[in-house]
Parts: C-alpha cells; sequence; structure tokens
C-alpha cells in the first residue's frame, strides 16, 4: 500500500509541475508598466536532448509546493534565449532535468533573482553544460 502512496504522491506532484509550465517565446512576452506580471529572460545552451531549469517562487519547494518549468527543446548546439511571466515575487533554481526523468539539484549552487510587475529581469547566461554532463554520469553510473 505504501508503493502505491508513494506513486499517487510522485505522480501529482508531477501533474502540478505540468500545469505550472507557461513559458513563451521572448517575442511573444507583452509588458507594459501596468502589467500585474513581470518576465524573466535567460540565455542558455541547446543541446541534442530536451532539458529544463525548475524554480521555486519564495523559498518554497518542498513536496506539493508549485514550481516554475522552462523547458528547452532540442536543437544543434549553440544557444538561445527562453522566457516566460511570472507573478512578482523572488524565485530561485532548484533543479536542472533531463528527459523529464534525470534531475541535479542545485542546492547551494543556485541563484535567486526577483520579477518585478511590467520588469523583464534578465539573468545573462546560465551555463547548463557541466549539470548536464553531471547528470548524464550519474545516470550512466547507475545503469
Amino acid at each position: 500500500m505504501k508503493k502505491y502512496q508513494v506513486l499517487l504522491a510522485a505522480l501529482a506532484t508531477l501533474s502540478l509541475s505540468a500545469m505550472a509550465v507557461a513559458q513563451k517565446r521572448p517575442g511573444e512576452i507583452k509588458l507594459s508598466p501596468k502589467s500585474d506580471k513581470g518576465a524573466v529572460l535567460i540565455r542558455v545552451p541547446t543541446t541534442p536532448f530536451t532539458y529544463a531549469l525548475q524554480f521555486s517562487k519564495n523559498g518554497k519547494s518542498g513536496f506539493m509546493s508549485r514550481v516554475y518549468i522552462m523547458k528547452i527543446e532540442p536543437a544543434a548546439p549553440g544557444y538561445i534565449y527562453i522566457a516566460r511571466t511570472l507573478s512578482p515575487g523572488r524565485y530561485r533554481l532548484d533543479n536542472v532535468w533531463q528527459q523529464g526523468a534525470w534531475a541535479a539539484c542545485m542546492e547551494d549552487g543556485t541563484f535567486e533573482f526577483a520579477i518585478e510587475p511590467g520588469k523583464i529581469a534578465y539573468l545573462g547566461t546560465f551555463e547548463a553544460d557541466g549539470v548536464l554532463r553531471e547528470i548524464q554520469a550519474q545516470a550512466i553510473e547507475r545503469g
């Protein structure tokens, strides 16, 4: 019975994560000084596989907390800009996911940023290559 409870809890968490995906192409975001939301803009490397950045708001990243996902689709090596609108508050990068199954918790190696209404928070370039290599090495090591 306990295994089923854990499985149901995991599925509920994944469902909540999926609902919080509201990413847009940077050119699709429309903000004005009167907007009630802000946006985040990040430059990220592209890879031949999908990966995602998972954020939490105001330090709430525990079980059943809402998470905010920014997905990077497979593409030729290079860089792209990703963006999404968010409600005002402080956000933190908590995890990097590869292919929706492998993840690396950022712990103390993460960053936080503030979102203000009507403004874009440009975070610069997030060099994900090292984190993705670590995820892949752990997956290979564990079989």
